[in-house]
This record gives structure tokens, sequence and C-alpha cells, in this order.
């Protein structure tokens, strides 16, 4: 049985620092308005509106103007794929959740590339999902564990992979030490400073320094985004 993450004051206070409107798309009713509840139920996230993948969502969105919109139950189609380039065309402020019933990766690999912010599975207790809202929201990004490991598995296996000629070594194009690379390649198996820190045998502190020294030179803000430029720039491998 899952456990329910119990929010601290600090952050319920900072969800209503700043409001935020979110959309919801899914084509079943009851799922709607089972997000309603484990959304907006006791917070202060605002409703932008909903509807179904059989509306012309493109242009319900467009009319209400949200911050965030979680597309649940999704299943990927190239179609879908357009529609949802031709929403962040039109806002490419937008920030997308998917909530899908089954994880794929070829199916992660190509929204991500598009620029969607999370991707997990639909059975988060209410707490959780507006942790992940949350975390969207200060633009970051959240993705399930199973793709934690598929990120893994890939660096892992680089040896075995033909790589792209690289002009000059990631350390050498951007500073990066060899301690930073590996606290950067940890933060790919272990979530919080804490559980890095005791793999690497470090601190917490010095972990948190770490990361932050890897987000100031490759120019990112966040761990996916990180991963991806080590991805592109020490293996030649761009997604």
């Amino acid at each position: 049985m899952q456990k329910s993450l119990r929010l601290s004051p600090r952050f319920k206070d900072s969800l209503s620092a700043k409001e935020t409107n979110v959309f919801i798309v899914d084509s079943n009713k009851l799922l709607r308005a089972s997000l309603r509840h484990k959304i907006f139920e006791a917070c202060t996230l605002k409703r932008a509106g909903e509807c179904s993948y059989e509306d012309n969502f493109i242009s319900k969105i467009s009319q209400s103007t949200p911050d965030v919109v979680i597309f649940s139950s999704f299943v990927y189609k190239k179609e879908t794929l357009l529609q949802l380039e031709k929403i962040k065309q039109d806002n490419p402020l937008l920030k997308i959740i998917i909530i899908t019933k089954s994880t794929d990766e070829n199916e992660f690999f190509k929204l991500v590339k598009f620029g969607i912010r999370a991707y997990c599975l639909n059975n988060y207790p209410d707490e959780k999902l507006k942790f992940i809202i949350k975390r969207v929201i200060n633009g970051e990004h959240y993705f399930d564990d199973c793709m934690c490991n598929l990120f893994a598995r890939l660096i892992s296996n680089m040896p075995n992979v033909e790589c792209l000629p690289i002009d000059k070594p990631v350390d050498e194009q951007f500073g990066i030490t060899q301690r930073e690379q590996e606290v950067l390649l940890s933060a790919i198996k272990y979530n919080t400073y804490k559980e890095i820190g005791k793999h690497l045998f470090i601190s917490r502190h010095t972990v948190k320094v770490h990361l932050t020294n890897v987000y100031r030179k490759f120019n990112v803000n966040n761990k996916l985004d990180a991963i991806l430029k080590m991805l592109e720039v020490k293996f030649g491998i761009k997604i």
C-alpha cells in the first residue's frame, strides 16, 4: 500500500505564492473528476479548464491560457505529437505533464526531446501528484524511476554504442571535473543529495555544491537537462 506524502506548511505556502492555472485533458469523465479532486481539493492551484482528447483540445487550451497542461491516460500517436507541437508553438512557456498507464522508453525519448516536463504513471496518491506539479511549476522535471534506470543503462553501455566524434572531452569543453561527473551520473540513480552523498561517501552539502557547479557550467537548471547535456557532449548522443 502506498503511503501519502505529507506536505509541510512551507511547501503549501510555496504552492500559493503564485497562482498557477492547470488544464486537464482526459477522455474519461470519471478520471477527470478524480484528477480534479487530487489536484484542486484543499489546494490553491486554479483549474483553467478541461476536455477530452476527442474535443479540439488545441483550441480549448489556447483559449484558457493555462500555465500547466496535464495529459492524462496519454496514448502516444503521431497525430497527438503533432498536436502537442502546435500547442508548444502557440505557447512556448507552457509546461506539459504526461500521465500514462504504462511507461514506454521510445515514447519517453521522443517526448523528452519534444520538451515535456514530467512523465509518470497514473497511480500516484493525491499529495504526490501535487508535488510533481510543484516541481514542474518551479522549472524542474520529474520522470519515473524506471526512466532513471534507462539513463543508467544507456550510460553503462556506452562502450558498445557507436558515438559521434567529439572535438574535445567534456572536462575541456566545460571545465567539468571528474568528481562533478561522478556526482551527476550518481544523480541518475539516486534522487536526494543524502542518497548521492552516501553512495559517494561525501556530505549532502558537497553533493549540492557539485551539482550546482555542473548546472552553472552546462547552463542548465535541473538534473534532466544536465544529464542530456552530458550524453551529448561526452558521448556524442543527442536526444
